[in-house]
């Protein structure tokens, strides 16, 4: 009786578990798709089978979309009287974070190692624009302000360049 228990539960579990077989849309993500998120994708079906929207799958770059919207900060920043204030200057601070996360998430998924440049150059960054964790940017003069902008886009362009080869391109 004992025997037969196992057995039985032996059998359950594997037909349970088996989930090579099954296609995507029963259940399973699409290949490409999984995530860590619990959100998105687990043993939790629920979670599963109604992913929250805006949960990142895994199966487009981060950056990209996130450039424009520097650039246009950056251009604004160029213009005299126009980034000198503390608040203009810790959403710069915030927006550049941001997109270096993007960057690095993005070398990452691609299997792109960094050769220091990227991270020489958005430690740079980092450092001139000053400020912590929830705090604001220092104050930068308009010299100061000039670099800064251009190490940005330095940066945009370095992320460019090594995204350009082939096979690292989102579908």
């Amino acid at each position: 009786m004992h025997r037969a228990s196992l057995i039985l539960l032996g059998l359950t579990l594997t037909a349970g578990c088996r989930t090579a077989d099954k296609p995507a849309g029963s259940g399973q993500p699409a290949g490409g798709t999984r995530t860590a998120s619990p959100y998105s994708t687990g043993s939790d079906t629920a979670a599963r089978n109604s992913r929250l929207e805006g949960t990142n799958t895994g199966a487009a770059l981060q950056a990209p979309p996130r450039i424009p919207a520097m650039l246009v900060t950056l251009d604004a920043a160029a213009q005299p009287g126009k980034a000198s204030s503390e608040g203009n200057l810790t959403a710069l601070r915030t927006g550049v974070s941001s997109l270096e996360a993007a960057m690095r998430a993005d070398f990452t998924r691609a299997g792109e190692a960094d050769t220091g440049a990227f991270h020489a150059l958005s430690d740079s960054i980092a450092r001139q624009l000053g400020g912590g964790a929830g705090g604001v940017a220092d104050k930068l003069d308009r010299p100061e302000l000039q670099q800064v902008t251009s190490q940005v886009r330095r940066l945009i362009d370095l992320y460019q360049q090594r995204m350009k080869a082939p096979g690292k391109q989102a579908q």
